[in-house]
């Protein structure tokens, strides 16, 4: 199920991270691309969500909590885990 944020909620959870020492950088460019003109060839979910991947920092390790979920994972991505990190992309993805 996706997660949809709206914009001031985005903005919260990208001040939250940096105030706590996380990197928020992926996540500002999902909130500023979001704020883009819209693209009228949009790529399909699946491909989106490949560019963000590879677009954002990946962190593996033991026992990595998620800020979003507060769940353990062996990795995140962009600070979250790959379920948060979807939704958040997808929530901000102009349609």
């Amino acid at each position: 199920m996706p997660l949809r944020l709206e914009v001031k909620d985005l903005t919260w959870w990208i001040d939250h991270l940096e105030a706590n020492g996380a990197d928020a950088s992926q996540l500002r460019e999902i909130l500023e691309e979001s704020q883009s003109p819209h693209d009228p060839h949009q790529e399909d979910v699946e491909d989106y969500i490949a560019r963000k991947l590879r677009e954002s920092t990946v962190e593996n390790g033991v026992d990595l909590v998620c800020p979003i979920c507060t769940n353990e994972y062996p990795q995140l991505v962009a600070g979250v885990c790959y379920n948060c990190f979807r939704g958040w992309s997808l929530a901000a993805r102009r349609r």
